[in-house]
């Protein structure tokens, strides 16, 4: 039924309104009843937790089950704090855990993953704001509990921040633990998507090399060797064992650094020296057959930032101020 107070129906106005950042529609809910009874369906569908777990943020996990996205802001809680806070969500489709990566040092405070999400199953999940360093000390303190909780996710994202800050020399093999902890953290999905993080036209800096020593070789550094070895690794062991898997790397163009001969000048050279380099790794592991080998190559996807805003893979895992920024004029 339509309102004087408003021409569109309210399940149009939820429509409208979910294309908005989630404090626009809290404003929303101001202006009058039929924008209050819209703002409010919408916001019962998310809610978000932070690292304290207070009353306030729980308080709408037992009032809606229909919650279909839950944003947990800071991961590394205590084990009791959040324990009996989320209860089973049928609804929940999303799952947002938002690394705050740069309140924690290096050892000997890794991160702690929150057993808080046992309840939890859903088919999509997103973790935000990765960092490769750190997830290699959560390989070696987490009980796989974490890995249990989410079977069911069926698309998992994480996003990578540009540790090139970090100034301690790596231990043999942290890299590569990091890497495949992240991988492995969601269980089998079917698509699994890595985002290197960055702003538009920003390229990361050099990032910590593991192995300290003399450079394996002569085009990439020891860094770039480890991820995606590592990469390539894990989609040759899961094509062994899934008949469907997808794998799609984003913005490998922001990697520049760690590409040492000069021969890859521009965003575009970057990621197509990694499409080379991810190619190789997956026709030389092992002894495949063509059949094998054409299975491989096809899991494994590489799209630029602008081409992976172009999607819809994005919607409800990133913000909409990121794919703004992307989708600018002039921004390639």
């Amino acid at each position: 039924m339509f309102s004087p107070l408003s021409p569109l129906p309210p399940e149009l106005l939820v429509t409208v309104f979910s294309h908005l950042e989630r404090h626009e529609v809290e404003r929303l809910r101001l202006v009058n009843s039929p924008f209050y009874t819209a703002a409010h369906i919408l916001l019962r569908r998310s809610a978000t937790i932070t690292q304290c777990g207070s009353a306030p943020d729980v308080l709408p996990l037992a009032l809606s089950p229909a919650l279909r996205q839950l944003d947990i802001i800071g991961h590394t809680c205590p084990p009791r704090t959040l324990t009996y806070l989320v209860p089973f969500l049928p609804s929940l489709k999303l799952l947002r855990i938002h690394w705050d990566h740069e309140r924690w040092s290096y050892e000997p405070n890794p991160p702690v993953l929150c057993p808080s999400l046992v309840n939890l199953q859903p088919s999509a999940l997103a973790l935000r704001r990765c960092s490769l360093v750190l997830a290699g000390c959560a390989q070696s303190r987490d009980d796989d509990t974490f890995s249990r909780l989410l079977s069911a996710v069926q698309h998992y994202t994480f996003t990578v921040e540009d540790d090139s800050s970090f100034r301690h020399q790596l231990p043999v093999g942290h890299l590569s633990r990091g890497v495949r902890w992240l991988l492995d953290l969601a269980g089998t999905p079917k698509n699994t998507t890595v985002v290197f993080r960055s702003l538009p036209e920003e390229q990361w800096g050099k990032q910590p090399q593991p192995n300290a020593g003399e450079q394996a070789h002569p085009k990439y550094s020891n860094w770039a060797l480890t991820v995606f070895l590592e990469l390539a690794q894990w989609v040759v062991s899961r094509c062994e064992a899934e008949s469907d898997l997808n794998l799609t790397i984003v913005n490998a163009g922001a990697l520049g650094q760690e590409i040492t001969d000069g021969s890859a000048t521009t965003p575009a050279d970057v990621q197509e020296a990694f499409r080379t380099m991810m190619r190789q790794f997956l026709s030389n592991i092992g002894t495949p057959t063509e059949e094998i080998e054409s299975k491989r190559l096809a899991a494994v996807r590489f799209l630029t930032m602008r081409e992976y805003y172009e999607t819809a893979d994005w919607e409800g895992i990133m913000e909409t101020v990121e794919a703004q920024r992307w989708l600018a004029a002039g921004v390639v």
